[in-house]
């Protein structure tokens, strides 16, 4: 069960992120999904995540995701991730900036009926901003 779950976790990123398919998204989250880490301005749920998909896809057209570990318990996957991209269409209303950016992160899914349930996580943030030049270094 738990390496099934772990396989679960790393094709949802390959699929959603890495092929930039939003056509799946529907495939992988719950109706009743809960995304404790919602995107200020972004709807809630499955919608929200495709909005913040779409946001990302449409900022760094390059973007990548790695997933370095994932951890299963019960159901639910814990991942450390890497994020690469290049900002050419611009990061969340702010101007492109051409810049490559790597970011690291780690997140938590819950999974019901092989559907995602719930999600919380943390992304390096301020070294994104840093990478962009929105912030000194």
């Amino acid at each position: 069960m738990a390496d099934d779950l772990r396989e679960r976790r790393r094709l949802f990123d390959e699929e959603i992120v890495n092929r930039h398919d939003l056509e799946a998204i529907p495939k992988w989250f719950a109706p009743d999904f809960v995304d404790h880490v919602e995107v200020p301005g972004m709807p809630p749920g499955v919608e929200g995540v495709r909005a913040r998909h779409q946001m990302l896809f449409t900022a760094m057209p390059d973007i990548r995701i790695v997933v370095e570990e994932v951890v299963a318990e019960g159901d639910t996957t814990a991942a450390r991730f890497l994020i690469t991209g290049t900002d050419t269409g611009g990061f969340m209303g702010m101007p492109a900036t051409n810049q490559q950016i790597r970011v690291t992160g780690m997140d938590f899914m819950r999974f019901r009926d092989g559907k995602i349930v719930e999600h919380w996580g943390e992304m390096d943030m301020l070294g994104l901003l840093q990478q962009l030049g929105v912030i000194p270094s």
